[in-house]
């Protein structure tokens, strides 16, 4: 019995680790999860980068439905009452393509100040800021394409009436829409947007009171690894980073006759 319990001690030695084997495999596995981190990190901002460039082109062809049913016009905005609130193109487009109550609290198209949702569309990368938090807008349009003519009372159903509507400009007076921005990212508050002097020059947020990816008074969102999506009149999408932006940060790429 003396013999058979020593060697009974003697396996369940040898089945124990040594400190020395510890502290290898907390070792391998500190190396593991420092390589393994970072790349979950960067597929999953590139998830969310592609989300977002499938965001943009809902938007693109929501606006191409919408000209196409209202004479060849981008999608405007303008006063939801007499004295009341305003109403950007994003409105338009929710109550007249994606066909949505604009009483209810969260449209299908995230507006300024709204609290994302899921089924929402906006950018997932898109964080809130400021010492009162708000979420911005995600995407902005060319401010070009809005027009100063106004109509009175413009037949918008689920909307209606609307005061004071700006019709869009017709897509067809640009003249060159390969090169010209009809959408992009950004943290403005604003509808649209037009080029941001100095031309050609990028100049990033300080982050005090913007987003630390936003340039330009925040004209310009580069959230996806230092890159943003910006979507041409044409209908194709580049991803560009602050050097390839600055390139179009000019008037050539925003007006109706490129210069």
């Amino acid at each position: 019995m003396k013999a058979l319990s020593q060697k009974t001690s003697v396996a369940a030695c040898r089945r124990a680790f040594t400190l020395v084997e510890l502290l290898t495999v907390v070792a391998i596995i500190g190396i593991l999860a420092a390589i393994l981190i970072p790349v979950v990190g960067a597929v999953r901002e590139s998830a969310r980068a592609s989300t977002c460039v499938s965001n943009l082109r809902q938007i693109s062809g929501a606006i191409q439905i919408f000209a196409s049913e209202n004479k060849g016009q981008f999608p405007g905005g303008g006063q939801r009452s007499q004295g009341g609130s305003s109403a950007s193109w994003q409105d338009t487009l929710n109550a007249m393509v994606f066909e949505a109550n604009l009483s209810a609290p969260r449209p299908p198209l995230q507006r300024w100040g709204d609290t994302p949702v899921n089924g929402q569309i906006y950018c997932p990368s898109m964080e809130p800021f400021g010492t009162t938090p708000r979420y911005p807008r995600a995407y902005v349009m060319n401010g070009n394409t809005g027009d100063t003519n106004t109509t009175s009372n413009p037949p918008l159903p689920t909307w209606g009436p609307l005061f004071n509507y700006q019709k869009g400009k017709p897509l067809a007076i640009f003249q060159n829409p390969a090169k010209t921005v009809l959408l992009l990212e950004s943290e403005r508050p604003g509808d649209g947007v037009g080029p941001s002097a100095p031309f050609d020059q990028i100049v990033m947020g300080d982050g005090a009171s913007a987003p630390a990816w936003s340039a330009n008074s925040l004209a310009f969102a580069f959230r996806h690894k230092g890159r943003m999506n910006v979507v041409f009149m044409d209908g194709h999408i580049q991803s560009l980073s602050q050097d390839e932006a600055a390139k179009i940060n000019n008037n050539a790429h925003f007006t109706p006759s490129g210069i």
